[in-house]
Parts: structure tokens; C-alpha cells; sequence
């Protein structure tokens, strides 16, 4: 604990010491006194992955690949690239080299980084090459090396983390820890993307701006590359966001929210630069096929053969005639889960023996994630109907997505993923808890959407739960609200915006089988 402890304020202490000793500051000061803005929302609609490689089916010209590029060519510098006139970057039809910098704190960021990974390379085939790098574990030196160790501990210590957060959300630290973050890893990020080779650099995590971006420059300043290499950067909070997330000098940002964008706006990214897109999410959840509106106890409503909740829950050998309750743990199965499943178990069998739920009973799936005893546990404790209710607990799952449509309704911590996947499904969601600082502004942007709820009490959220169940119009129109909030697709957007817009590349031919 004592060491995990020193890397939360030795990252910072390290960089305010380097920052005064680094004589001058760069830029900034323009926003200097700029602050977070209100929490607001909104999400923009994009198109299919099928429609934007159906539009290149025709007239597609063959690809070049270059996989055996060797490793001394130059960045940044394809072999037979011309310079975009728009953005100064370089563009051919040779494979292009794109590095994603993440640190695995949280499930977040490596998920999202999959998931951009994965539309790049069905949009774009090998003519991508693409490879994923937790920078600061891998590269760093001590203390940035324990961030991975540092984050675990503070996410099970909301006041550690509180504390670390608010005190590095200001222009001092953030150019502090940028100071003090090259100074000290300088010569390991050259080393990184020098033997990466990329032509440009994407970013999923709030610590993988500003001192990579100083890398790369510095880079370009003696001559060891031949053309910009551009940082794009992917926000992958949702409500709201760590000022160290923004840097004027990315190539671009796409941001999940309207509220995301408006804090970048204030913390001096120009809006040239920023593309409102949503949240990365899983393949899975692209083109999902959504029941109809969801409404608990009463028998699916939709157009004739369209997919109904007892479809997917009797592929997953749940009871495909009861209302469904979604309780997730997390990647770690953590929040709460056995202590939130006690409490909402009690009150759906109390609510049964006062009143018989019109559909004979209901049915709770915990997700346990990685958890196994919380899942053992759950299975023993619960796996007997009582009062008409049924429990199945579930360790990690590959298929969320499924999960999601066979339920009426979802109770999680407050994850942007999770609640943007449970928007894509039209679940009305009542969130658990939040990490404070970057998952609190998913809070209101649930609230204000009009799909969930908030509650810390195990208590509070099963009766808010019951309550749901008891009132369809209620979880109507939760649902529809849930479906107006979500944005499916912004995965392929962004990967498009990288691929298509930075890159100068084209879709290529899907092959049918």
C-alpha cells in the first residue's frame, strides 16, 4: 500500500520539480484560468460500417501492402506518399503504421483500443498495420511505471483518487507532470516509437498527450523524421473529462459528448480540431439487432419476425418468459455486486409475496466479471428459486451485447462504456457507484438523458429497481430515451476520420463468403 501510495504523488511531486527547474512554460496561458463547463450531452449519428464499405465496392483500386517494411525507415515517410494539401500529412497507398498509447488503468481504455483497432482493420484491411502499447508500463521509469498498480488501488480508495484527481486538474500540474514526464522518460518514448515506426500515433488515455507529443516533436526538430508524424486523440469519458485529456497540438479529437467538447474548447483545443463522434464501443454492439422498446411484465410488442428479448435469453438458457434484471460488476467484478444482489434479491421476493408479478416471477443476472467468488458465492447463495425469483451469476462474458437485449433493465457503476452500450440496447440503467473526477459527470448525463438513475445505497437502487418493473410506461419511456442517447457507430466514424481523413486511404473490398 505504502508504495502504491508514493506513485500518486510522486508522479506529481516528480513533475512540480522538474517544473521549476525546466525554465519556461510553452503555451497556455490564454486558458490558464479556464474551468470545467456544466454537464450537458449529446452524441451525432453516423453511418453503417456496411454503408461505408458498400460505397467503395465499386471502382476499388488494388491495395499495396508493405508488411515487410524494415525496421530503419524513416517515420512518418511511405514510400510513394504525397503531401495532403489540407492537413500537411503524408498519404499513399503503401500500408500505413498507426500506434496506439494507452495505460491499463481501468478496462476502458484497452477496450476502446480494441475496438478502433478493430473497425481500422475491417474498414482497411492490411492496408493498416496497427499495434497497441501501454506506453507508460512498458516504457516508463519509476514511478510512471506503476500507474496500472497505482490506479487499482486508488479506484478501491475513492478518497486517494479524489484527492490525486483534483489536484492535477489545473494548467500548473498538468504542465508540471508534463515537465517532469519527459524529462524523466524522454530517451524510452524516442526509443518506443522509433521501433514502432509509426505514421501516426492515436491516444486513448487522459496521460498519453502531452509528453508523447514532445517526444514527437523533438523527434521532428533533429531531423530523426522526415515529415510530421501526427497524435490524434480519443476521449474515452463520456460525461466529462481530466483537463491532461487536451492539447492544441493534436492532429485531432474526437470527442464522445457535447459537454467533452465544450471542456476541450475551454482548455484552448481549437474546434477545427474537434469531431463529436460518441463513445468507441464493442464490435458487438455496432449492429446489434434491438428488441422493441422494452416493457417489463408485458409480452413483446414489435413488427412481425423482428428479434424479441425471448430470443436472446433462450440463447443464453435464461427463463425466456420473465422480466430481466442486468446486474453488472465490471471487467474486475467489482462495485458492490454481492452486497447490491443481497439487497435487490430481498426486495423482488418481498414485492412478489405482496403482489404476484404478472408474468409468474423475475429473473436477476449478475455478471461477475473475473470475480469467481462473487460468483460462486451468488450461484450458492441464490441459486434456488425462492418467491418466483431466479438468479444466475455469470463470470466474464465475451457477448454483452446478448446479455444487454435479453434484459428489461441494467444496474452498473458508472463506466462510460457500460452506459453507452446499455444506451445502444435502450436499457433503463440505475448506476451504483463512480470513480470521482472523470466518471462523475456520467452521472447527470444519465439524468439528463432521461434513461437512469443514481443511488450509492444497495437499498435505494432495489427499490428504484422494483419500482421500474411495476411501471411500464415508466420503463417505456426510459427506453426510448436510453435509444435517442446512443450513437452505435462511433467506432467506424472514428476509425474513418483517421483512416479515410488523415491517412488518405479507401475501404477495401470485403470479401463474401
Amino acid at each position: 500500500m505504502v508504495t502504491v501510495t508514493k506513485f500518486l504523488f510522486a508522479f506529481a511531486s516528480v513533475g512540480v520539480s522538474c517544473a521549476f527547474s525546466a525554465g519556461r512554460v510553452e503555451r497556455h496561458s490564454n486558458a490558464w484560468q479556464s474551468g470545467p463547463a456544466p454537464h450537458t450531452s449529446g452524441f451525432l449519428n453516423p453511418p453503417f460500417l456496411s454503408q461505408k464499405l458498400q460505397q467503395h465496392q465499386r471502382g476499388q483500386s488494388s491495395t499495396v501492402s508493405s508488411a515487410t517494411a524494415t525496421p530503419t525507415r524513416n517515420l512518418g515517410a511511405s514510400q510513394g506518399a504525397s503531401v495532403n494539401p489540407e492537413n500537411g500529412l503524408r498519404s499513399s497507398l503503401a500500408q500505413k503504421k498507426i500506434l496506439i498509447v494507452m495505460s491499463d488503468t481501468g478496462g476502458g481504455h484497452k477496450a476502446s483500443a480494441l475496438a478502433i483497432k478493430g473497425a481500422m482493420e475491417k474498414l482497411y484491411g492490411s492496408t493498416v498495420d496497427i499495434e497497441i502499447v501501454d506506453i507508460w508500463t512498458d516504457y516508463g521509469c519509476w514511478p510512471f511505471n506503476t500507474a496500472v498498480e497505482g490506479y487499482r488501488f486508488a479506484s478501491n480508495n475513492p478518497w486517494v483518487w479524489r484527492l490525486f484527481y483534483d489536484q492535477t486538474s489545473n494548467w500548473p500540474a498538468i504542465w508540471a507532470m508534463e515537465q517532469g514526464g519527459y524529462a524523466l522518460n524522454r530517451d524510452a518514448f524516442r526509443e518506443c516509437l522509433s521501433r514502432h515506426s509509426p505514421d501516426l500515433v492515436l491516444s486513448v488515455h487522459p496521460a498519453c498527450q502531452h509528453v508523447v507529443i514532445r517526444a514527437l516533436e523533438a523527434m521532428q526538430d533533429e531531423g530523426a523524421v522526415k515529415s510530421p508524424i501526427p497524435l490524434v486523440t480519443v476521449v474515452t469519458d463520456l460525461g466529462s473529462a481530466h483537463p491532461s485529456w487536451f492539447d492544441e497540438r493534436v492532429a485531432k479529437l474526437f470527442v464522445p459528448s457535447q459537454n467533452v467538447k465544450r471542456i476541450a474548447l475551454r482548455w484552448g483545443v481549437p474546434e477545427r480540431k474537434i469531431r463529436l463522434v460518441g463513445l468507441p464501443i464493442r464490435e458487438g454492439f455496432w449492429d446489434v439487432k434491438v428488441p422493441p422498446v422494452c416493457v417489463a411484465g408485458e409480452p413483446q410488442a414489435g413488427e412481425r419476425g423482428a428479434v424479441r428479448r425471448e430470443d436472446y435469453r433462450r440463447e443464453l438458457g435464461l427463463r425466456e418468459d420473465l422480466p430481466t434484471v442486468l446486474v453488472v460488476g465490471g471487467g474486475e467484478g467489482v462495485g458492490g455486486l454481492q452486497v447490491i444482489m443481497e439487497k435487490l434479491v430481498k426486495v423482488l421476493r418481498k414485492q412478489g409475496r405482496k403482489q404476484p408479478w404478472p408474468r409468474g416471477g423475475v429473473q436477476v443476472v449478475a455478471i461477475c466479471g473475473k470475480n469467481d467468488a462473487a460468483r460462486n458465492s451468488i450461484n450458492e447463495v441464490f441459486g434456488n428459486p425462492v418467491d418466483n425469483v431466479y438468479v444466475k451469476a455469470t463470470g466474464f462474458v465475451t457477448d454483452m451485447e446478448k446479455y444487454m437485449c435479453a434484459s428489461d433493465c441494467i444496474v452498473t457503476k458508472a463506466g462510460p462504456g457500460t452506459i453507452a452500450e446499455a444506451s445502444v440496447c435502450g436499457l433503463p440503467t440505475m448506476l451504483s457507484s463512480y470513480l470521482p473526477g472523470q466518471e462523475a459527470g456520467n452521472v447527470p448525463f444519465v439524468r439528463k438523458n432521461g434513461f437512469g438513475d443514481y443511488s450509492s445505497s444497495p437499498g435505494r437502487i432495489a427499490k428504484t429497481v422494483v419500482s421500474w418493473l411495476q411501471d411500464p410506461e415508466k420503463m417505456r419511456e426510459m427506453s426510448t430515451n436510453a435509444r435517442k442517447a446512443a450513437l452505435p457507430h462511433a467506432t467506424v466514424e472514428i476509425a474513418e476520420g483517421i483512416g479515410e481523413g488523415l491517412l488518405g486511404l479507401k475501404p477495401v473490398k470485403q470479401n463474401s463468403s
